[in-house]
């Protein structure tokens, strides 16, 4: 059986790079609005659920058991 498009090894660390650098932009992004006093919550919850969401699927591509079987 072929292993999902995702799991295969140069898409797994390309995925892994992207989410890390959307996760970056989103922080910077949270960090200037909270700075300029603007936004209310939404910057506060981008500041706290994109490091979540990022290091969640990098153990999700990168070392779940769905990708060490790929």
């Amino acid at each position: 059986m072929e292993s999902p498009w995702s799991f295969r090894r140069p898409q797994r660390y390309v995925l892994t790079a992207i989410i890390v650098i959307a996760m970056l932009a989103l922080a910077g992004t949270a960090v200037s609005l909270i700075a300029g006093g603007t936004g209310g919550v939404v910057p506060v919850l981008m500041l706290t659920v994109a490091p979540i969401l990022a290091i969640y699927y990098v153990w999700y591509f990168n070392f779940s058991d769905l990708a060490r079987e790929h």
